[in-house]
C-alpha cells in the first residue's frame, strides 16, 4: 500500500496513473475498517487530495477521490484528518465542466460533515 501511494504521488500528473491507483484504493477501501486505517495512516488523505486537486476536472480522479474520502470519513477521526489536510476547500475545486459530478459526489460521500 505505501508503495502505491508513493508512486500515485511521484506520477502525481500523470491523470490515467492517478485513476487507476484511486481505483485500486477504492476497492482496498471498502474491504475493512483495517485497510481504512492502514490507508490513512500511510497518507492516503494526503494522496487522494493531491490527485483531486492536480486534476480537477477528471471526473473519474474527482469520483474516486470522492468515494474514498466518503468511506474514510464514517471514522470521525478520519474527518477531522480530511478536514486539516484540505478536504474542506475540495469544494472550491468544483468545475464547471464538471460540476454535477463533483458536488453530486461531495455530498453523497462527504456531505456536510466536513
Amino acid at each position: 500500500m505505501p508503495s502505491m501511494m508513493m508512486m500515485m504521488m511521484i506520477s502525481l500528473g500523470n491523470a490515467t496513473g492517478q485513476e487507476e491507483g484511486l481505483m485500486k484504493l477504492q476497492n482496498f477501501v471498502v474491504i475493512n475498517d483495517n485497510n481504512k486505517l492502514m490507508i490513512v495512516k500511510e497518507g492516503g488523505i494526503t494522496t487522494v487530495l493531491s490527485a483531486m486537486e492536480e486534476h480537477p476536472k477528471n471526473a473519474t480522479v474527482q469520483e474516486y477521490g470522492c468515494s474514498i474520502l466518503g468511506n474514510l470519513a464514517v471514522n470521525y477521526n478520519n474527518r477531522s484528518t480530511i478536514a486539516a489536510n484540505k478536504g474542506i476547500t475540495m469544494k472550491n475545486l468544483i468545475s464547471n465542466e464538471n460540476d454535477t459530478v463533483q458536488y453530486s459526489m461531495l455530498a453523497q460521500h462527504i456531505g456536510n460533515g466536513l
